[in-house]
């Protein structure tokens, strides 16, 4: 009688923890339903995708990359390349921009270039300032940890290379710029 008392006991023990297990299983169900949406709505407006949506067009829209023939001055090769990327232009793009890049250079313990846009902080978050005169640079908030540069002070950039580097690029132009801000 107590073996069959026990095996009662056991059934309505398990009886009961699969009803509450599908209480709970619908409660879930239910709660996904109501807040999917609200979920999906809070992930469209997060601060990554919003970042994203003001984000420049040279990090999130078409890009085109032209390299003139030859040395021109900085101020021509940009309206050339705006004139060539206008000139390609098929659908409802937004004004286009002009970003110069030099070669790249054996500096700072591996291979850096230089970058210029009129607009470059339009779209950034900087801690310090932007750029206004020869030889300041805005780098980037990793590149500024792991190069040990101060925000506000010089950096020397021709320092120690390794052989694998410096063989393969030229030495820096610049000798020393200014990290104004990240």
């Amino acid at each position: 009688m107590t073996q069959l008392l026990g095996t009662i006991l056991r059934g309505l023990r398990s009886r009961a923890l699969l009803s509450v297990g599908s209480v709970v299983l619908a409660a879930l169900a239910l709660g996904s339903a109501v807040l999917g949406p609200i979920f999906s709505e809070a992930v469209t407006n997060s601060y990554v995708v919003t970042r994203l949506q003001e984000a420049p067009a040279a990090s999130t829209g078409l890009a085109r990359v032209f390299t003139p023939d030859g040395p021109l001055e900085p101020k021509v090769a940009m309206e050339r390349a705006i004139a060539e990327s206008d000139a390609r232009n098929k659908g409802p793009w937004g004004e286009p921009t002009a970003t110069l890049e030099s070669e790249e250079y054996s500096a700072l313990r591996g291979a850096v270039a230089f970058w210029s846009r009129d607009d470059v902080c339009a779209g950034l978050v900087i801690e310090g300032r932007c750029p206004s005169a020869p030889g300041e640079v805005l780098m980037l908030a990793k590149d500024v940890e792991k190069t040990g540069a101060k925000v506000g002070r010089p950096l020397e950039m021709n320092i120690f290379e390794p052989s694998e580097i410096g063989d393969r690029f030229p030495r820096s132009p610049l000798a020393r710029v200014t990290v104004v801000g990240s």
